[in-house]
């Protein structure tokens, strides 16, 4: 019998049903295995048997009643990823293949020649039946497992490698001018000491919301490194696009976090954060400046891996009156920007419902501000300053309606913003699930096209 597999100390193993029946297989002696290749052939469709055909001995594979299995060439794999759905199963690509090719009948036998685990899974995972999204993400798993099937990439490897490639995916597809890291805001909670978990409908909850000043005096700052993971996929996302297009890294802002972590969600109204922040102004200042530690550094990893630049999130700041963003909020934010600027690269500042904050957001220091789709794009650029560049803000519900409706909301945009210099496309909030991805191509062309028009007409 062979030896059963063991997961080491502090490892973890994607137990999937094909590595569980791997795992099985090797635990066979050489009669129960015979006898279970033997079975497979006579029930696998894939599997042919060759009749009186001579054996031959390589030294390396061992041939059963005649029959000699191989595994995809390499470029079958890719011809396969590509008939399932693009550039999803591009990562298929890089696994290393052994054996031969296809027989004289187009069969695809199973081949001896398969000399790991992870080969074998592959192998596997090619003949399973699943989307292209879950094939490129069992993929990415498989070729974290070495030759024993031990886990030989850490969890925060197979992290980054899982956000570069919904990264690299989403802007290959959508033919888009900068790709943006696929990673939650809150993740610098968590190495501060805030564990967290999402449910469905109602978002991150946070298990234990801050509520006191020794709460908060309790939380980390010295973590940030933990996050190395993101820094990887930007590095990944990095070197795959090169100088193609740039990549965009990106960080919560300190009011935003602090509200989550108050609050313990979501919330309509803010009152404890507001709570806090009244009856307690130098605790709650406490609370930013340690946000400001971790996420400056979080970003400025970020940065070192690639990023060309720092979008900045500071998704709840609209329910805050210009007054209180100034007395409470401003100086921290605008201590994060400043950092972040000391790193060589731009800041993009995006908050939601911002409309009323407008004249004072230009006092963060960020090189772009973000508008929400709440106020017409001159307008909001006219408040900024026209000195500053601005990013929006078509709304991302317009993405739902019939493509008429779409490419007339997108060509007021446009349309608004003038041709002018500084202008930075997006919507005025977040993509949403569902959203028809054809809709999303369709405007990314509509707004290539109509901006290089209005930038020529412009310079006439």
């Amino acid at each position: 019998m062979k030896p059963a597999l063991q997961i080491r100390l502090n490892q973890t193993l994607a137990l999937t049903p094909q590595l569980q029946q791997a795992i099985r297989l090797l635990q066979l002696s050489s009669m129960e295995l015979e006898l279970e290749l033997n079975t497979a052939i006579e029930s696998n469709p894939l599997l042919e048997l060759e009749g009186d055909r001579e054996d031959v001995d390589t030294g390396e594979a061992e041939t059963i009643d005649g029959v000699e299995s191989a595994p995809e060439t390499p470029a079958e794999a890719a011809e396969s990823a590509e008939a399932d759905d693009g550039p999803l199963d591009l990562e298929l690509e890089r696994s290393e293949y052994r054996g031969t090719a296809l027989d004289e009948d187009g069969m695809e036998p199973q081949d001896a020649a398969i000399e790991d685990l992870r080969d074998h899974l592959l192998w596997q995972l090619n003949l399973t039946p699943m989307s292209a999204r879950d094939r490129a993400i069992a993929a990415t798993i498989i070729e974290g497992i070495d030759d024993d099937g031990y886990l030989s990439e850490s969890d925060e490897s197979i992290q980054g490698s899982l956000a570069s490639l919904h990264t690299i995916t989403a802007a290959e597809i959508l033919k888009v001018d900068a790709a943006i890291i696929f990673a939650d805001l809150l993740l610098p909670l968590e190495v501060m000491g805030m564990a967290f978990r999402f449910s469905a409908g109602e978002g991150p909850l946070i298990e234990k919301p801050l509520r006191t000043a020794h709460d908060i005096a309790r939380l980390r700052t010295d973590t940030a490194a933990e996050l190395g993971y993101v820094a990887e996929a930007v590095r990944l996302v990095s070197e795959h696009f090169r100088d193609r297009i740039p990549v965009i890294g990106f960080c919560g802002a300190p009011f935003t976090l602090a509200s989550y972590m108050i609050e313990g969600g979501s919330s309509r109204h803010y009152i404890e954060t507001k709570r806090l922040m009244y009856s307690e102004p130098q605790v709650f200042d406490e609370l930013l400046a340690k946000l400001v530690t971790v996420t400056a550094e979080y970003a400025s990893e970020q940065i070192r891996a690639g990023a060309d630049v720092i979008q900045v999130f500071d998704s709840w700041v609209g329910c805050l009156s210009p007054q209180d963003y100034r007395r409470y909020v401003l100086s921290r934010t605008r201590e994060l920007v400043e950092r972040l600027k000391r790193e060589g690269v731009p800041v993009i500042y995006f908050g939601t419902d911002t409309a009323t904050l407008l004249s004072a957001i230009p006092e963060t220091g960020a090189d772009v501000i973000g508008l929400d789709w709440r106020i017409p794009l001159d307008a909001g650029w006219e408040q900024i300053g026209n000195e500053t560049a601005v990013q929006g803000n078509l709304d991302p519900v317009v993405l739902f309606s019939p493509w008429k409706q779409v490419e007339e909301a997108a060509r007021d945009v446009v349309e608004r913003a003038g041709g002018r210099l500084g202008h930075i496309f997006n919507l005025g909030h977040g993509i949403l699930p569902e959203t028809p991805v054809e809709h999303v191509k369709a405007l990314v062309s509509f707004v290539h096209e109509h901006s290089q028009r209005a930038v020529a007409a412009l310079k006439l």
